[in-house]
């Protein structure tokens, strides 16, 4: 961890900090995630790690790639290394246009949904389901193109064959068998992208 020096925070929410960090030997800028290890339920710092085991594989351009973990006993702290993306994320934009009272272009967002579906079809042939796609989880990168981050509740589509009755993710986008509790599938991702789009057109959520 002493290689990774901290320039800035980035966000924050619950038990866990964004930093924008320096790999001090070779100069290369990451995101740092670090979360408090003793505000988490020991089965979520493990659910955490395991799930960073099982999408550190994953590459595409439409993916934020993660470089590396590791726990800071000492701090009592889960670190996660992964790509950082100078653009922001999508809430960011939207907010943006709003404060200008200005559009999104057609074109623009169209980019952004071919670059999105993207991203969902690998992750989804991989074998994983995100269960939390929204704005503030697809990041920007510094050429413009949008970038599915923040797995922390996704699942293998093994692990979905148990049906489960938790309800994870965030409300606002989430599909209407997700929100029963349903098993989850592919499908709950898609309907989450809609969710997103319909809201980069309109500047208008669906539900609340």
């Amino acid at each position: 961890m002493e290689k990774y020096i901290k320039k800035k925070l980035l966000g924050s929410g619950g038990f866990a900090k964004v930093y924008l960090t320096v790999d001090s030997t070779t100069g290369k800028e990451y995101a740092m995630k670090s979360m408090d290890i003793s505000q988490m339920r020991p089965e979520d710092c493990k659910n955490e790690i395991n799930l960073f085991q099982n999408i550190s594989h994953l590459s595409h351009p439409n993916i934020v790639k993660y470089e590396t973990s590791f726990m800071n006993t000492y701090k009592r702290k889960c670190v996660i290394i992964m790509e950082y993306c100078g653009g922001g994320d999508l809430s960011d934009i939207i907010q943006k246009h709003l404060r200008r009272h200005e559009k999104i272009a057609e074109d623009k967002i169209m980019e952004l949904l071919i670059g999105m579906l993207l991203g969902i079809q690998y992750i989804h042939q991989n074998g994983i389901i995100h269960r939390d796609l929204k704005p503030k989880n697809i990041l920007i990168d510094d050429m413009g193109n949008p970038k599915i981050s923040d797995f922390g509740i996704s699942k293998t589509l093994d692990a979905c064959k148990k049906r489960t009755n938790t309800i994870v993710g965030s409300y606002t986008y989430m599909s209407p068998e997700a929100l029963k509790g349903n098993e989850c599938e592919t499908n709950s991702d898609i309907w989450s992208l809609g969710c997103i789009i319909h809201e980069l057109c309109c500047f208008v959520v669906i539900f609340k």
